[in-house]
Protein backbone atom coordinates (compact mmCIF):
# COMPACT_ATOMS: atom_id res chain seq x y z
CA UNK A 1 0.00 0.00 0.00
CA UNK A 2 2.54 2.60 0.83
CA UNK A 3 4.61 1.96 -2.33
CA UNK A 4 1.05 3.08 -4.27
CA UNK A 5 0.95 5.91 -2.48
CA UNK A 6 4.65 6.62 -3.10
CA UNK A 7 4.07 6.63 -6.96
CA UNK A 8 1.42 8.21 -6.47
CA UNK A 9 3.54 10.82 -5.13
CA UNK A 10 5.96 11.07 -7.46
CA UNK A 11 3.41 11.00 -10.53
CA UNK A 12 1.72 13.79 -8.62
CA UNK A 13 4.81 15.93 -8.54
CA UNK A 14 6.29 15.59 -12.23
CA UNK A 15 2.89 16.34 -13.65
CA UNK A 16 2.78 19.21 -11.24
CA UNK A 17 6.90 19.87 -12.38
CA UNK A 18 5.93 19.48 -16.05
CA UNK A 19 3.83 22.47 -16.11
CA UNK A 20 6.79 24.92 -14.68
CA UNK A 21 9.23 23.48 -16.57
CA UNK A 22 7.16 24.54 -20.03
CA UNK A 23 8.50 28.09 -18.64
CA UNK A 24 11.59 27.82 -18.30
CA UNK A 25 11.91 26.31 -21.97
CA UNK A 26 9.60 29.15 -23.32
CA UNK A 27 12.35 31.56 -21.49
CA UNK A 28 15.23 29.47 -21.96
CA UNK A 29 17.43 32.25 -24.31
CA UNK A 30 15.49 35.37 -22.43
CA UNK A 31 17.06 38.02 -20.25
CA UNK A 32 14.84 38.88 -17.34
CA UNK A 33 11.30 40.14 -18.28
CA UNK A 34 10.35 43.75 -18.22
CA UNK A 35 7.30 43.00 -16.37
CA UNK A 36 6.00 40.52 -14.17
CA UNK A 37 2.19 40.45 -12.78
CA UNK A 38 -0.48 38.09 -11.72
CA UNK A 39 -4.18 39.35 -12.76
CA UNK A 40 -6.35 37.77 -9.66
CA UNK A 41 -6.52 36.96 -5.86
CA UNK A 42 -6.66 33.50 -6.12
CA UNK A 43 -6.63 32.58 -9.63
CA UNK A 44 -5.74 35.07 -12.90
CA UNK A 45 -3.30 34.77 -15.33
CA UNK A 46 0.27 35.11 -14.96
CA UNK A 47 2.08 37.54 -17.18
CA UNK A 48 5.54 37.78 -17.91
CA UNK A 49 6.23 40.59 -20.43
CA UNK A 50 9.64 41.57 -22.55
CA UNK A 51 8.71 44.97 -24.35
CA UNK A 52 10.73 45.06 -26.96
CA UNK A 53 13.45 42.58 -27.56
CA UNK A 54 15.26 41.61 -30.44
CA UNK A 55 12.46 43.77 -32.50
CA UNK A 56 10.22 42.01 -30.47
CA UNK A 57 7.60 42.44 -28.18
CA UNK A 58 7.01 38.91 -26.54
CA UNK A 59 4.43 37.73 -23.77
CA UNK A 60 4.79 34.52 -22.10
CA UNK A 61 1.14 33.59 -20.16
CA UNK A 62 -0.58 30.84 -18.55
CA UNK A 63 -4.41 30.80 -16.79
CA UNK A 64 -4.01 29.76 -12.95
CA UNK A 65 -6.55 27.95 -11.05
CA UNK A 66 -7.80 28.35 -7.56
CA UNK A 67 -5.98 24.92 -6.72
CA UNK A 68 -2.64 25.47 -8.47
CA UNK A 69 -1.53 22.04 -7.35
CA UNK A 70 -4.23 20.08 -9.70
CA UNK A 71 -3.57 22.78 -12.47
CA UNK A 72 -1.72 21.45 -15.62
CA UNK A 73 -1.92 24.60 -18.22
CA UNK A 74 1.33 24.74 -19.46
CA UNK A 75 3.10 28.74 -20.68
CA UNK A 76 2.13 29.82 -23.72
CA UNK A 77 4.15 32.40 -25.82
CA UNK A 78 2.76 35.24 -28.32
CA UNK A 79 5.06 37.20 -30.07
CA UNK A 80 4.68 40.47 -32.30
CA UNK A 81 6.82 43.57 -33.50
CA UNK A 82 7.48 46.03 -30.77
CA UNK A 83 4.83 48.53 -31.41
CA UNK A 84 2.29 46.07 -31.71
CA UNK A 85 0.20 44.51 -29.39
CA UNK A 86 0.23 40.44 -29.13
CA UNK A 87 -2.72 38.54 -29.62
CA UNK A 88 -3.57 38.00 -25.78
CA UNK A 89 -3.28 41.49 -25.70
CA UNK A 90 -5.89 42.08 -27.93
CA UNK A 91 -8.43 39.62 -26.39
CA UNK A 92 -7.83 40.78 -22.75
CA UNK A 93 -6.23 44.58 -22.68
CA UNK A 94 -2.91 45.89 -22.99
CA UNK A 95 -0.58 45.29 -19.98
CA UNK A 96 0.33 48.57 -19.51
CA UNK A 97 -2.94 49.70 -18.40
CA UNK A 98 -5.07 49.46 -15.46
CA UNK A 99 -8.04 48.05 -17.02
CA UNK A 100 -6.51 44.86 -18.09
CA UNK A 101 -8.84 42.20 -17.83
CA UNK A 102 -11.32 44.02 -15.72
CA UNK A 103 -14.29 42.59 -18.09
Amino acid sequence: MRSYILYFLIFLNLSILNCRISYFFQTIALPKPDKHLHTGTFMGYEIFLWNCLNEKRIVVYRWETEMSFVDFDPYHKEESFCNEMTEFEKRNGNLHSKELLKR
